[in-house]
């Protein structure tokens, strides 16, 4: 079986977790993560935060039981930072680090053609399921 090369143009922000709830005084908050990829997430970088993509810098990082727990230059006290819970943030997609040949981001393959070996289309990728444990 093989696949061909994604033909439609990639996203601009991909999903890398979402915001659950506030932790500590000093305006930190849990990330649950939805990226392989945490190592990304530190200090310095961006993130966009929400359907409107609001960039938010992060001032601290560590690592949590469920994910991270991040703390932003633009929030400061556990009030402020609480508008963040249950929202989706997000990395630029031009900000990825580069694979090896041969090897693609999920986001990259879902919509491609797959076809046998003797070149019968069979449909197109339409989800991928991550089952760790299997």
């Amino acid at each position: 079986m093989t696949v061909s090369a994604p033909q439609e143009s990639e996203p601009v922000y991909l999903a890398v977790g979402k915001f659950s709830r506030t932790h500590g005084v000093r305006g930190d908050i849990i990330l649950s993560l939805l990226t392989d990829f945490p190592e990304r997430l530190r200090s310095g970088k961006l993130i966009y935060v929400g359907e409107e993509h609001k960039a938010l810098r992060i001032r601290r990082r560590r690592e949590h039981t469920y994910g991270l727990i991040l703390g932003f230059n633009e929030y400061k006290d556990p009030q402020c930072v609480s508008e963040l819970k249950s929202q989706i943030a997000y990395v630029r997609a031009d900000e990825l680090p580069e694979l090896e040949e041969g090897e693609y981001y999920h986001h990259q393959l879902l919509g491609i053609r797959v076809e046998t070996d003797s070149g019968e289309t069979l449909g197109r990728l339409k989800q991928i399921i991550d089952n760790p444990a299997n």
